[in-house]
Parts: C-alpha cells; structure tokens; sequence
C-alpha cells in the first residue's frame, strides 16, 4: 500500500512539473490534501497494527475517514461512477451532517454547489437528506438547495425542489435560496 501511495505521488508531482513547463498550474485543493495525509496515515497504522492488534480500531477510523473524504470529493467533481461505487460498498450518503470537522456539509451540498445534477439525482435516489444543514462557520443552518442557489445551478435547483427540497428554508441568519 506504501508503494502505491509512494508511487501515485510521485507520478502527480511529475505530470504537475510537465505541466508547469507547459505553462499550465494544477494546483492541489485541500481536500485532496486532506485526503491524502488519511490514506497515508490510514496505510502506516495498518502496517504497524500488523504486530500491534490494539491500533486496528484506529486503523479502520481513518480508513472510515478516507471513504468519507473520497465521497465528498467524488461529488464535488461530479464523478458519478466513483459516487455509485462508494455507495454500493456502503458509503453513508449524508456523510459529513452535523459534523464539526466538515462544518456538516454533505455530499449533496458540495453536489449541488458545483452543478453535478447527475450526482445530486444519484445522492437522492440514495435518500440523502435535502433538509440537512451546515453548521457553518458564520452563520450555517444553509441546506443543499442554498448551495445549489448559490452556485447558480438552476437544472439542481428543480431536481431538488421536485425531490422535495423547501424552497423557502431559511438559513440562520435568515437567507433563503430564492
């Protein structure tokens, strides 16, 4: 796993130099930062829980929070093939709700913020929660249809108002999606 890890990084930063020689930035976003310093982690727990049996429970918590991350970013990239596999191998679909370290943004939020209605349907189908409300770090309370509204993503504003999204759900410092 080391390996693998060792060697995708190594294979990003020299496509990120090819490209920069090209005139081009592929910069890295934080979530995959995020994303990346679990799977490590997650890799060097496993290797030595492999004598030490005690560390498998926080092996498997960021194994946990590694499949939580891949979904956020899943969604947010608007990667329906690898949101269906997650859900299939039993990825929570409101992963992220009520949750301080994610300021209780959802799949479905950062969906509909960046426009993937493909991945707003498939997280609905799922039974994600359209009523579900970060914790913000001002005000909060904004559920996916505000961010929706907010990226100007009419095609998942009508999905999720036809699914059953309020319209008029007020955030805490009483904003609406309209």
């Amino acid at each position: 796993m080391v390996v693998i890890i060792v060697g995708r990084e190594l294979a990003v930063t020299g496509l990120r130099s090819i490209a920069s020689a090209q005139g081009f930035l592929l910069q890295a976003s934080d979530l995959g930062k995020t994303k990346m310093v679990l799977q490590v982690c997650a890799g060097a727990v496993l290797i030595v829980g492999a004598r030490h049996p005690y560390l498998k429970p926080l092996a498997l918590l960021l194994l946990w929070l590694v499949g939580m991350r891949a979904l956020v970013s899943a969604a947010r990239e608007g990667h329906l093939e690898v949101v269906e596999l997650l859900l299939k191998s039993g990825a929570t679909v409101d992963v992220g709700a009520s949750e301080n370290w994610n300021a209780g943004i959802t799949p479905l939020m950062v969906a509909a913020s960046n426009g993937r209605l493909s991945v707003v349907k498939r997280l609905l189908t799922a039974r994600a929660c359209l009523e579900a409300k970060d914790i913000g770090y001002e005000d909060g309370g904004e559920t996916p249809i505000h961010y929706a509204a907010r990226g100007g993503n009419a095609d998942v504003i009508k999905a999720l108002a036809q699914a059953g999204a309020k319209i008029n759900a007020k955030a805490k410092g009483g904003m609406t999606p309209l």
